[in-house]
């Protein structure tokens, strides 16, 4: 078990994660960090990251999309489409 990592800690912040709810979205990615660090009792910096960017993210919401997301237009200039409105360069 390494002393230096702090995996305890990130064991109890997915735990209380988990607990609390709202997280759903990041079930599997929680999991198989808890699962991962508890078998090996070392957290990588990575994994320390990928769980302080889920505990901080601001609106979690099912299907893991931010809350500022908005779907790409699709408002080409019409010199990329021909007359019979095909996506083809004339």
């Amino acid at each position: 078990m390494c002393d230096f990592c702090g995996w305890s800690k990130v064991l109890e912040d997915i735990e209380a994660m988990c607990a609390q709810g709202g997280y759903e979205f990041a079930d599997t990615t929680l999991t198989g960090i808890h699962d991962r660090v508890k078998l090996v009792g070392h957290a990588t910096d990575r994994q320390k990251q990928a769980v302080m960017n889920i505990k901080e993210s601001k609106n979690p919401r099912p299907g893991g999309a931010p809350s500022n997301f908005r779907p790409p237009r699709h408002d080409y200039p019409k010199r990329y489409f021909n007359r019979m409105g095909k996506g083809r360069r004339i």
